[in-house]
């Protein structure tokens, strides 16, 4: 069975959103939970040999805790936390193309092959 590092990085995921059930959904719990989940994602692509930008890592954790929840809760999380957005836009191709095979088959996966297409389509393939 092939192990894909999105699997990995989902169950470190899983591990760290255990640590919160059942503690209240205050902001500094939700600002807890983003900051272990980007420990999570530096974790992971420190432990492969997949190499993205910083930013790229603080999107990807973004992207997953927009979808996190927590003790049956998901739509308020974000209305607790504020995020900084970093736009696939930003993002060099290569970026672009790491995060495309990777991530398929998931939540987020829409968003980076729109963004490739939109490249591919104003001929910005490559960079």
């Amino acid at each position: 069975m092939e192990i894909r590092f999105r699997d990995i990085l989902e169950a470190r995921f899983r591990t760290t959103l255990k640590k919160f059930i059942g503690h209240p959904l205050t902001p500094l719990t939700l600002r807890k939970v983003k900051v272990e989940m980007l420990d999570d994602v530096n974790r992971v692509f420190a432990a492969s040999n997949v190499s993205v930008g910083d930013d790229v890592k603080v999107w990807l954790a973004n992207q997953y805790f927009k979808h996190v929840e927590l003790n049956g809760e998901e739509g308020t999380l974000l209305d607790l936390v504020i995020i900084k957005e970093h736009e696939l836009s930003s993002f060099s191709n290569i970026d672009i193309e790491t995060l495309y095979s990777l991530f398929s088959d998931t939540k987020i996966f829409d968003d980076i092959a729109k963004e490739k297409e939109r490249r591919t389509q104003h001929g910005k393939e490559t960079e």
